[in-house]
C-alpha cells in the first residue's frame, strides 16, 4: 500500500485502480445510475418537506431541480478527486448560501421559513433514519419502546453538540 495514501494527494490521472468505485460512474450507463442515485437521495432527504409544503407541480419540480443541481455539483466535484483530477483542497464545493439565494427565487416567504427549519433540522432526520434502518435490520426483536430509547440515544450521541465543531461519532461528541 502506498504511504501517501491518506494525504490528500490526487492519484494520478487515469488510474482506474487507484479508485475502482470513480470507473463505475463513467460514461452514460454511469451518468445514469449517479443520476438515479440523486434522484433517491432528494427523495429521501426533502420528500417530507415537499409533502409538507404542498406546492403545486411546477413549483416543487423547480425545486427539486435547484437541489438536485445542488448536490451533483457536489458529487461531480468528489467524483473529479476521486478520478485523480482534482486534490482535496482543490475542490469548491457549492454553498450553502448559493443554495439558499436560488430556493428563495420559488418559494414564498412561509415556505422559505419551512425550508430553513427543515433545512436546519436535516441533519438529525437523516441520522434518525439511517438508525431506524440500522436498528431494524440488526435489532428487530426489540419492542417499539426499547426500539426508540435505542435509536434516541444513537442520535443524540452521534450529532455534535449544539455550538460545538466536534465531529459525529468523535470521542469529544459523546455525552
Amino acid at each position: 500500500r502506498d504511504a501517501s495514501a491518506g494525504d490528500g494527494a490526487a492519484p494520478a490521472k487515469g488510474d482506474k485502480s487507484a479508485n475502482p468505485f470513480a470507473a463505475m460512474y463513467e460514461g452514460e450507463q454511469g451518468q445514469a445510475m449517479m443520476e438515479a442515485g440523486l434522484e433517491m437521495a432528494v427523495d429521501m432527504q426533502y420528500g417530507q418537506l415537499f409533502t409538507e409544503l404542498g406546492l403545486d407541480p411546477e413549483k416543487e419540480a423547480a425545486l427539486r431541480e435547484v437541489i438536485s443541481n445542488h448536490q451533483r455539483a457536489a458529487m461531480e466535484g468528489g467524483m473529479a478527486m476521486m478520478r485523480g483530477e482534482k486534490k482535496v483542497e482543490d475542490l469548491t464545493m457549492p454553498s450553502e448560501e448559493d443554495l439558499m439565494a436560488s430556493v428563495a427565487e420559488i418559494l414564498d416567504a412561509d415556505e422559505l421559513d419551512k425550508f430553513n427549519a427543515y433545512q436546519e433540522e436535516l441533519p438529525e432526520r437523516m441520522l434518525r433514519q439511517q438508525m431506524e434502518m440500522q436498528v431494524g435490520m440488526f435489532a428487530g426483536g426489540l419492542s417499539e419502546e426499547a426500539r426508540t430509547v435505542t435509536i434516541d440515544i444513537l442520535v443524540e450521541n452521534l450529532l455534535p453538540a449544539e455550538g460545538s465543531d466536534d465531529t459525529p461519532g468523535s470521542a469529544e461528541g459523546m455525552n
